[in-house]
C-alpha cells in the first residue's frame, strides 16, 4: 500500500486509471462512530477479522497466531514479532477468498496504516464452534 500511495504521489496522472482497474479495490466511507463492518458493527482495532463469508460464521469467534510489525520513531518496520490473540469475525472483503485469508483490523492513524499495509504473515486461525447436541 505504501509503494502504491508513493507512485500515486509522484505520478498523479495514472490515479484515476490505476484506482479503477481492480474491482476488489475497496473505497471506505469515513464514518463519525468508526469502521463498519460487514454485519453492521464498528470494528475493534486488533480484534476484528475480515475473512471469506461463505466459509466461517459471521460473528464467530476465532483465536489466532501470527506475527505483528514492531515499528521505530522513523515509522519503519524494524522487526516481527510472534502473537497471539482472540479476534471476531466482523468483515469480509472482495479480495478475501477461500480459507487461507484473514485481514486484521488494525485501525486508524499511521501505525495502523504501517501495519496493514505491509501485512502478509502467515499464521493460524481456529474458530470456536459449538459442539453439536446428541440427539
Amino acid at each position: 500500500m505504501q509503494s502504491v500511495k508513493a507512485y500515486l504521489k509522484d505520478h498523479p496522472e495514472d490515479k484515476d486509471r490505476i484506482l479503477n482497474y481492480n474491482e476488489s479495490y475497496v473505497f471506505f466511507e469515513k464514518v463519525d462512530k468508526g469502521a463498519l463492518g460487514n454485519i453492521e458493527v464498528i470494528l475493534t482495532p486488533g480484534r476484528s477479522i475480515a475473512v471469506d463469508y461463505r466459509l466461517f460464521p459471521k460473528g464467530g469467534l476465532a483465536f489466532i497466531t501470527t506475527q505483528k510489525p514492531e515499528i521505530d520513531q522513523s515509522d519503519r518496520i524494524t522487526e516481527w514479532k510472534r502473537f497471539s490473540r482472540f479476534v471476531v469475525n466482523q468483515d469480509t472483503g472482495g479480495a478475501i477468498r477461500g480459507p487461507g485469508r484473514v485481514d486484521l483490523f488494525w485501525g486508524n492513524g499511521k501505525i495502523a496504516e504501517i501495519a496493514a499495509g505491509a501485512m502478509q504473515q502467515y499464521g493460524e486461525m481456529c474458530f470456536l464452534v459449538k459442539k453439536p447436541s446428541k440427539n
